[in-house]
């Protein structure tokens, strides 16, 4: 199975927009042969939305954006970020499309985040979804933390992600992502946001980590990319990671206040 990592720029309330980026990025990689491809959270409202959350029309404007995507998802299994209103409030969720319908909304029960408390309520957590004969497990945002024991038939974990960046927490969130691949036996696809919004800075660096908890595939930083990864391909690790040394750290804090900046 071939899974592309889009990790895109998105603008904060540009529904239009975002949802136009999602297309382009759908068409391009099926293009490329891709199987699945996987957006980040809250993909089609940008993050964090704050008070955007508490309107009914912006989520219902967000849900017929996901209706317009999945339009485009013939032949191609995509995972988008949104928020989504339900009876209790709005949750982020991954919504799951294939073949042109929304087959599944997956919601995020962890609620850790300061920027989200008030404006977002816990879902179920984590389910999972069949691609192409594959079982995985799609997980929103901070509920990654908190998987454990996962059923035996899944194959990969999916993570969909809105982490922001600051000092030294690269090292902390490779570390824990790898442990969680290694304790959990299994391959993680870990899809994060890019961008500067507000006083926040989405750092990307995606990443692919197999069930030895080596980092196979990743993502540029800062700055908006797409790659494919092929579950039937042997990858080498990556040994030399852009945050391990002093000078790393210094042009990753310059990286980030220029795209904050910018954006």
């Amino acid at each position: 199975m071939k899974i592309a990592l889009a990790q895109l720029n998105y603008t904060t309330g540009d529904i239009d927009g975002n949802a136009a980026k999602i297309i382009d990025a759908i068409n391009g990689v099926k293009a490329k042969g891709a199987d699945l491809v996987i957006f980040a959270e809250q993909a089609i409202s940008g993050s964090p939305a704050f008070d955007l959350l508490r309107k009914t029309t912006f989520l219902e404007l967000c849900d017929e954006a996901l209706d317009k995507i999945a339009k485009q998802c013939t032949g191609i299994t995509a995972i988008v970020g949104l928020p989504v209103l339900t009876n209790d409030g709005a949750i982020s969720a991954a919504a799951v499309i294939a073949d042109g319908k929304i087959e599944k909304v997956i919601g995020k029960h962890h609620i850790s985040a300061r920027r989200e408390m008030g404006f977002l309520v816990p879902a179920k957590g984590y389910e999972y979804v069949a691609v192409c004969g594959h079982r995985l497990a799609v997980v929103v945002g901070d509920d990654l933390s908190h998987i454990h024991d996962m059923e035996r038939e899944a194959e990969m974990i999916v993570s969909v992600n809105a982490r922001r960046y600051g000092k030294d927490v690269l090292a902390y969130r490779y570390d824990t992502l790898r442990k969680i691949a290694f304790v959990e036996g299994k391959t993680l696809v870990f899809v994060n946001n890019v961008g500067g919004s507000g006083e926040l800075v989405f750092d990307g660096t995606s990443c692919v980590v197999n069930a030895k908890g080596e980092i196979v595939t990743m993502l540029e930083s800062f700055e908006e990319d797409v790659k494919i990864y092929d579950t039937t391909q042997e990858y080498l690790p990556i040994q030399s990671m852009p945050y391990s040394t002093c000078n790393d750290h210094t042009r990753m804090l310059y990286r980030a206040a220029c795209l904050g900046l910018k954006d």
